[in-house]
């Protein structure tokens, strides 16, 4: 069954006054995110980090990032391997912690860009109308590309996301998930301390500065790796390797190697090209939890 149902609209148009409360909330939300996550830049020179806040910030910060590469873009995007219903469920938990939207959205606008990439009906391309980059452009690929009223059409590039009962029912709690995480890092030092300033602090750093920086991480591959690095291999697109986010993307971005062999499940090609994506879903296969892996040569 394709993934991809065919002749169909790849987008919808959102009527003006959803438009309004659509682009109102990812607004704010990126507002909130921005500020805080900037604000707690000068608070860690001026009150320093504790070892705590650190350790959760890693720990946070490798869920939600593995729940963006491994889950949302090689799992639900690509089907580059299979698990269960379980993990199934627990990887798109763990996607939405990273504040980027519910998997299905996710999903339906990613597989549109790698049908559409780099052209006028890419979602997110840095690529202007004169097929060069501009301020505005890249600012649109990195983050603006989300208010606008054209939206990808799910029903047309989702369907079998649609048709996971458990998924879709599990898509109407993303906002209570997502909020949940932030404050989630609190909890868990308030248990450990009993400290309300330990508890607040790791919501600064764990809660809000890594979803900060996870965010900005995610939205650098649409901009920067389609606009500046490495071109391995030739394709029709303006895809970019990236090799100085690798950690931080966890693999992401080996990006014009991914669209070389959108189905791998390996990013890098290389043992040098770190994947830390890969390396997650090759400790799955080894557990019996993941089968079906694709991997490129």
């Amino acid at each position: 069954m394709p993934i991809v149902e065919p002749n169909r609209d790849l987008y919808v148009i959102l009527r003006p006054q959803a438009h309004r409360k659509e682009r109102l909330a990812i607004a704010a939300a990126v507002l909130v995110s921005t500020v805080m996550g900037l604000a707690a830049i000068p608070c860690a020179f001026v009150w320093g980090v504790s070892g705590l806040d650190a350790g959760l910030f890693v720990l946070f910060y490798l869920a939600s990032g593995l729940g963006i590469t491994v889950g949302y873009h090689r799992l639900f995007a690509h089907r580059s391997f299979q698990v269960g219903p379980f993990w199934r469920a627990l990887l798109a938990v763990l996607g939405y912690t990273a504040g980027q939207g519910p998997v299905v959205y996710w999903v339906a606008h990613h597989r549109l860009h790698h049908a559409r990439t780099d052209t006028d009906s890419d979602p997110h391309s840095p690529i202007d109308e004169t097929g060069g980059i501009s301020a505005r452009s890249f600012l649109h690929a990195h983050v603006g590309w989300m208010l606008m009223n054209r939206k990808a059409n799910a029903g047309a590039l989702a369907p079998d996301l649609l048709r996971d009962a458990a998924l879709v029912r599990l898509e109407k709690h993303y906002l209570r998930i997502h909020v949940a995480s932030i404050l989630l890092p609190g909890v868990i030092a308030a248990l450990l301390t009993g400290s309300p300033a330990a508890a607040a602090s790791a919501v600064l750093y764990a809660g809000f500065f890594r979803q900060f920086a996870v965010l900005q991480v995610v939205y650098a591959i649409n901009s920067v790796c389609h606009a500046f690095g490495r071109r391995s291999h030739e394709t029709d697109d303006a895809s970019r390797n990236v090799w100085w986010l690798s950690v931080l993307s966890l693999g992401e971005s080996w990006h014009n190697s991914h669209h070389a062999n959108a189905g791998a499940a390996n990013f890098g090609r290389h043992w040098y090209e770190i994947d830390i994506g890969y390396a997650a879903i090759r400790l799955l296969a080894a557990l019996g939890v993941a089968t079906q892996v694709v991997r490129a040569k």
